[in-house]
């Protein structure tokens, strides 16, 4: 009898690696709140190390499936898949921060406040709070990256498809340094940076596929190659750290060889057979979106610095506390990608059938 496999083309492999990392991103994000515990300075530099590969991974993944298409449909494409469920998502977001700021500090009116302030955020798609003047520019959290690759992926499909530009990776090369450079800049836009670093994550993407260079044999070459692009990257990492010019746009670009081994790693560990545990991998993959949006949710909800200086921390080790709190918000994630699952059937057939023959039983 023929095994199963659950894995039957590329892109339920990809599910299964985006599945792992944006759990993985949560980890890292929980890590952060334990910086100053002298237990978790060795977590901290391993978090700093692999953290590196997470947002080049979901680019890399995004641009192995890119097909070059019109400037209109790809944006119109680009507008519908993200940018609208970003704006649904930063609506979200301010409900339940406002509920979660109203119950600790019962003050309308900064409910209404932040809501203008959240949006101006949106709009930049900033993730670090500043104000101008007396007015506070807002943190959108994870979500700043969705609107990332929404016009990054614009820009690039404007790029490729323009037949004046003959070498493409040029411009690109240009855009993705002028990100590098500004990347530390307080005037710009918070995603600007980000846009055009991620405009080269697009590109090694695309040629990815078409050189088909991660799902052929490995040679010592490429081995060696990948390996020491990673290493020339950590140290142009750490100067650019100490001049002072470290941002996500860094991240993205200094993070691309990291990326590329960790789905690399993940389609060959993907070819086993099926099992529970990558099953849940592959299915939380498909909802990457909803995740990010879970994820910010419950970062503005509840204040976890804070969580985790309750009494009932007070006598545990911090390894206990943060597993505690790691493992609630991976469970919040799961239960929120649960319920929205269902919802979505639930609105799929009542679309179909109408309310009567889902919610009562009586088929049409």
């Amino acid at each position: 009898m023929k095994e199963k496999t659950l894995y039957k083309n590329k892109m339920s492999m990809f599910d299964l690696i985006k599945g792992i990392a944006i759990f993985a991103v949560v980890l890292w994000h929980t890590i952060e709140y334990w910086g100053a515990e002298p237990g978790f300075h060795p977590w901290i530099i391993v978090n700093s190390i692999f953290g590196a590969c997470w947002m080049p991974v979901f680019l890399l993944s995004s641009a192995y499936w890119y097909k070059p298409k019109s400037v209109k449909s790809y944006t119109k494409a680009q507008i519908n898949n993200l940018l609208i469920p970003f704006m649904r998502i930063v609506l979200v977001e301010w409900f339940f921060a406002s509920v979660g700021h109203y119950a600790r500090w019962g003050n309308f009116k900064d409910m209404l406040r932040n809501l203008r302030s959240l949006m101006i955020g949106a709009g930049l798609g900033n993730m670090i709070e500043f104000f101008v003047g007396d007015l506070r520019i807002c943190n959108i959290g994870p979500m700043w990256f969705i609107l990332t690759l929404c016009l990054s992926g614009i820009l690039f499909n404007m790029i490729m498809r323009c037949e004046k530009i003959k070498h493409k990776l040029i411009p690109i090369l240009v855009l993705t340094a002028v990100g590098v450079v500004f990347g530390k800049a307080k005037w710009q836009l918070y995603c600007f940076s980000a846009v055009l670093a991620g405009l080269l994550g697009y590109y090694v993407g695309y040629r990815l596929k078409e050189t088909k260079f991660l799902v052929r044999k490995w040679r010592g070459r490429d081995y060696a190659l990948v390996w020491g692009a990673i290493a020339l990257c950590y140290v142009v990492v750490a100067i650019l750290s100490e001049a002072g010019m470290y941002c996500n746009a860094v991240y993205i670009v200094f993070g691309l060889p990291m990326g590329l081994i960790a789905i690399r790693f993940g389609l060959l560990v993907s070819k086993g057979k099926e099992n529970p545990i990558m099953a849940f991998f592959q299915k939380m993959g498909r909802y990457t979106s909803w995740i990010l949006m879970i994820h910010t949710v419950e970062m503005f909800t509840f204040d976890w610095g804070w969580v985790k200086g309750w009494s009932v921390f007070a006598g545990m080790p911090p390894v206990v506390s943060f597993v505690i709190i790691l493992l609630t918000r991976w469970m919040l994630i799961v239960i929120g990608c649960f319920m929205i699952a269902k919802a979505g059937r639930l609105w799929t057939r009542i679309k179909e059938n109408g309310i009567s023959g889902r919610i009562v039983g009586v088929e049409k």
